[in-house]
């Protein structure tokens, strides 16, 4: 059940943490090359390729600007239009998103996702100060951690850092792992035959239960499009998705307009 109380504001938390993950943030001066990718599964090699990040510089965090975003709180409910904004790092893995809609069209809901230092936080507030959710179980961080891995393609220095570990299974599809701190997930990224990464597919996402608690459930998240961005290639359409028992659960969709590498 949801409880109660004057929060924080999840917009001046977001910027805050945005600084201060920005200041530990490594400047790294080095270019992606063929020896940094050879030890991965080869859709993958075959992504970086093909998206054109050989030669390009590594970038240890970015904002994923997205252009527009919907979401839905439960199943069968319509889409509601959301103003979405993401940071993730990449030495110290950690993601920071912060949401904002208006519910039933006046009523302003504010929600921040954090997962750092192998721990998840999710904040939720309406009418800028009634606390909805303030979630920080063992589960929070292993959802955020999938889906920090889940886009690890997206920003492709997580790809070669040690707390992923990548599994080949044959020429379109890969397994990878993330071990971070207390926190081991994984799942299994798909390829199609242009070398586009296309889904991520995984059964170890905790699901939150109407009455409380969480089930592992099959969770997918959609790369539906691409563009050009400069000389690289990076996602446009973007689609998460719960798969319940009783069909999918489609809960958030976003464009992306730019990645901007840091």
């Amino acid at each position: 059940m949801p409880y109660f109380t004057v929060c924080p504001s999840p917009k001046k938390l977001y910027i805050k943490e945005v600084k201060q993950f920005m200041l530990t943030a490594e400047y790294i001066q080095k270019l992606f090359a063929e020896h940094d990718i050879e030890h991965l599964p080869q859709p993958v090699q075959k992504y970086f390729r093909y998206c054109g990040f050989i030669g390009q510089p590594k970038s240890d965090c970015a904002q994923i600007v997205w252009d527009q975003s919907h979401i839905r709180m439960r199943p069968n409910q319509k889409m509601m239009r959301l103003k979405t904004y993401q940071h993730n790092f990449v030495s110290e893995p950690s993601r920071l998103a912060y949401m904002r809609a208006n519910m039933l069209g006046v009523i302003p809901f504010e929600g921040r996702d954090k997962y750092h230092n192998g721990q998840g936080h999710m904040l939720g507030t309406l009418a800028r100060m009634i606390k909805i959710f303030d979630q920080k179980d063992l589960e929070i961080a292993q959802g955020g951690a999938i889906v920090l891995l889940a886009e690890s393609l997206l920003l492709p220095l997580y790809a070669i850092q040690p707390y992923i570990h990548w599994e080949p299974i044959d020429e379109f599809t890969a397994k990878a792992r993330f071990i971070h701190k207390d926190v081991d997930v994984g799942g299994t990224f798909h390829f199609n035959a242009l070398g586009e990464y296309i889904r991520f597919t995984t059964n170890e996402r905790p699901y939150s239960l109407p009455g409380g608690g969480y089930e592992l459930t099959p969770y997918t998240i959609q790369i539906r499009s691409y563009q050009q961005q400069g000389d690289i290639r990076i996602a446009k359409e973007v689609a998460a998705i719960w798969n319940l028992p009783q069909g999918d659960y489609e809960y958030w969709k976003g464009t992306v307009k730019e990645i901007r590498f840091q």
